[in-house]
């Protein structure tokens, strides 16, 4: 697929601009895609904590397959190819994902402690009632935001009928 690049940037983007986008689309990617589902599995192999893991060899494991190694694919792939110059991010996008990035990590970050006393490192309560609904919405309006904004930037071509077409649109009747 050859996307056009003439009204992006010549630079491409800030690591860290990728990296908010790449944990969560990681996420979503895994999720959707069922992922690797031997992944934990092979990296208690590799790490040698395939007899008996504790509960932290578990929980380090299903982070690092579910969270991290998604995370990394999809930074490497953003950093590789032209799609990470060709994203429009805007500032409601990355503060959104950012959200995400942080109640993603902020959630594996307090599972360490659990599963190391062999505890279920899940979150439940009332902390997983803020936290999960938290998550889902600012992951589904930074995914909007970033979509709506690549499209505007990238492929709107005639910006000032479609403002117009919009304002139309929004005008009370």
């Amino acid at each position: 697929m050859n996307l056009p690049l003439s009204s992006a940037s010549s630079t491409s983007r800030p690591s860290w601009m990728l990296l908010a986008m790449a944990l969560p689309l990681g996420v979503v990617i895994n999720g959707v895609t069922g992922g690797w589902p031997n992944l934990s599995g092979s990296f208690l192999m590799v790490m040698g904590w395939q007899h008996e893991p504790t509960g932290l060899e578990r929980h380090t494991a299903r982070v690092v397959s579910h969270l991290v190694v998604p995370a990394v694919l999809v930074f490497l792939f953003l950093k590789t190819t032209r799609l990470g110059a060709w994203l429009a991010p805007n500032r409601l996008a990355l503060v959104c994902l950012l959200v995400t990035d942080a109640v993603l990590v902020a959630v594996a970050l307090y599972g360490l402690p659990l599963a190391y006393m062999n505890k279920p490192p899940f979150v439940t309560g009332s902390l997983a009632a803020v936290t999960t609904p938290v998550a889902v919405a600012s992951l589904v309006l930074g995914l909007m935001a970033l979509l709506g904004s690549t499209v505007w930037h990238r492929l709107v071509t005639d910006k000032h009928r479609a403002s117009a077409w919009w304002v139309s649109l929004l005008r009370e009747v």
